[in-house]
């Protein structure tokens, strides 16, 4: 399981380092509700899958690729993108 502040700080983490200036800026380009950004970034809930699926498009991640930044590095895999498999690191 992992803890909503943790996913909600990742994804301010990625929009901040891909240049997104705001919340509802990330919210126009994923097709999603401004609301719904807000909320999962400050921690206070968690999205669906095919929310997260629209915010991880935006930043070029898969879902699991997203999840797997979430564990952290101890945790880390490798994953190939052309196959989309992966291995322990």
């Amino acid at each position: 399981m992992y803890d909503k502040k943790e996913l909600g700080s990742l994804i301010t983490r990625l929009r901040e380092e891909k240049g997104i200036p705001s919340q509802k800026a990330l919210a126009d380009i994923a097709d999603v509700a401004q609301s719904t950004v807000r909320e999962i970034e400050l921690g206070k809930s968690s999205p669906n899958m095919e929310t997260l699926a629209k915010i991880c498009d935006v930043f070029d991640l898969t879902v699991l690729e997203f999840f797997f930044m979430l564990q952290g590095p101890e945790d880390s895999l490798l994953i190939d993108k052309k196959t989309k498999k992966c291995c322990k690191q």
